[in-house]
């Protein structure tokens, strides 16, 4: 009985540690867009300092002593890991109702405390981890390859096991609560192996903790995304208590968890004495998509202009990205007849855009309608590798690329393979902001993009559309240019304006500047 108790303590120890390091790894990745910088030096770091665990904690000769040793152990890898999102949270939720602008993204916050949490934590919860697996190969000297295998399957069930609770929706609570439950299992498995249950105040602690602070990480998470979002400040720090109930007076936020972001839906009480309607607003990882207003002005310039430019009515259209669904209600409302195929890889978020009513209206019920086009649920670059499939129209609705990951869906590589898609007429038209701070020209990663485009093959190229930017690219060239007399009548004026030419934007620089490519560094 005590043996297969002690495997199952392996099994849940280092599940619970790696389990830990992911959820906080995933946490810090969503609010800095710096997923592959946490990831890397994150593993990087855990695996060292589990180097340095084992090496500096003893092993007893006792069998007691090192029950008691792996107590220590374990739950200072639990308190290093359910802490960790909560002191992320605090941090942000307290620099943002008491700084003095309302940020556009995270990054605006100023991320240091953050990273050095994350940091913190990836390293103890490595030195703790570390120290527990000479004292489990001392434990279990008679069977050290078992001992080794139940160890590296529990890490292996990590990442599975949270994949799956994401899917289930559960907040950053919820799944907090998880790992503490599993890691007082191991505490008290702890507890019987010595058969001491003078022990179980042990386990008793860290159900505590987490009764505490459950709640406590809700209300922060929520404070923190209404701050953030409604851009609500407090000039005492005795309000910050009561930020939560200005915020519920303000709108409601709704937080839907999926494998690749975080989907928060934002939506505005409307005004007393008014008859419009609250705005609603579309974010994924913390960055603003599109809301009510900007909405008709985004996705009719982004039709319109390219198939302006064209000067052609395509029949064969594909969508990539644009899980929201608005961009394909407007191609079938201008283009019935056409075969039309939308990609998405983001099943949550095509979820969502069937059943939120504000989407739904964006989107005019449009993903509910099977039999009008074709839905792939698959990533963009796999989906034109494996498909043979010309078009007379790609539309490319990805987020702006803010971590490296993103920024491959931009790559050289990418776009080679679009227009090996491209009927000999065909044309692509993808959303990008063109400018930064500076607007009288364009910032580098614009001109990086336009000269990746080049390189992979498209020679007419046109940036558009001050307000909601765009690059509209050709293979053959030809001088591109808007026919404004043949823009449909009931344009909105917001879209006219908007359908511009931003060329002059890039002849202030003769640089050349690097490529984005998959095969060497951003």
């Amino acid at each position: 009985m005590k043996n297969t108790v002690f495997l199952m303590v392996n099994i849940s120890t280092s599940l619970t540690s790696l389990f830990f390091y992911l959820l906080t790894v995933k946490e810090v990745s969503q609010i800095s867009g710096e997923e592959t910088f946490f990831q890397s030096i994150g593993l990087g770091l855990y695996l060292l300092f589990m180097g340095i665990g084992a090496y500096f904690f003893k092993v007893n000769k006792s069998y007691d002593q090192n029950i008691n040793q792996l107590i220590k152990l374990e739950w200072g890898a639990l308190f290093s890991g359910a802490t960790a999102p909560i002191l992320m949270y605090l941090y942000l939720f307290i620099a943002t109702a008491k700084g003095f602008y309302a940020p556009v993204s995270p990054q605006d916050i100023g991320l240091i405390p953050v990273a050095l949490v994350t940091l913190v934590t990836i390293c103890s919860l490595g030195l703790f981890t570390g120290g527990q697996l000479p004292i489990f190969l001392k434990i279990g000297s008679e069977s050290k390859n078992v001992v080794l295998f139940a160890n590296y399957l529990g890490a292996l069930m990590a990442g599975p096991v949270l994949n799956y609770l994401i899917n289930l929706q559960l907040n950053l609570s919820g799944m907090l609560l998880f790992g503490i439950i599993v890691s007082s299992f191991t505490l008290t498995s702890y507890a019987f192996l010595i058969s001491r249950f003078s022990k179980v105040w042990v386990t008793i602690l860290p159900i505590v903790l987490i009764l505490m602070t459950r709640q406590i990480t809700g209300d922060l998470v929520q404070s923190f995304l209404g701050s953030y979002y409604y851009g609500l400040k407090v000039k005492e720090w005795g309000e910050l208590g009561s930020l939560r109930k200005t915020i519920a007076k303000v709108g409601t936020i709704t937080t839907i968890k999926s494998p690749y972001q975080d989907i928060h839906l934002v939506t505005e009480n409307p005004l007393k004495n008014s008859f419009s309607p609250g705005n609603f607003t579309l974010y994924l990882n913390h960055k603003p998509q599109f809301d009510f207003m900007s909405s008709p002005t985004y996705h009719e310039s982004m039709l319109y202009g390219a198939v302006n430019l064209s000067q052609k009515r395509p029949q064969k259209i594909l969508v990539l990205g644009g899980g929201d669904g608005i961009l394909v209600s407007y191609l079938l409302t201008s283009f019935p007849d056409a075969d039309l195929t939308l990609v998405e890889l983001d099943h949550e978020m095509l979820k969502t855009a069937k059943e939120e009513p504000s989407l739904i209206l964006l989107n005019k019920g449009v993903l509910n309608k099977k039999d009008k086009f074709r839905l792939v649920i698959d990533d963009g670059f796999n989906f034109l590798r494996n498909n043979q499939d010309l078009y007379d129209g790609i539309f490319i609705d990805f987020p702006y690329p803010y971590s490296d990951e993103l920024l491959s869906l931009y790559s050289q590589e990418f776009y080679q393979t679009v227009k090996a898609r491209l009927a000999k007429s065909g044309f692509i038209a993808l959303d990008f902001p063109i400018t930064d701070k500076r607007e009288e020209e364009a910032s580098v990663l614009a001109y990086r993009v336009t000269q990746t485009l080049q390189i992979a093959g498209f020679k007419a190229l046109l940036p558009y559309g001050p307000y909601s930017s765009f690059i509209y690219g050709e293979v053959e060239s030809r001088n591109l240019k808007f026919n404004y007399d043949e823009l449909k009548m009931n344009l909105k004026l917001s879209t006219r304006l908007n359908l511009v030419s931003l060329e002059h934007l890039f002849n202030s620089s003769k640089q050349k500047f690097k490529p984005i490519s998959l095969f060497y560094g951003q």
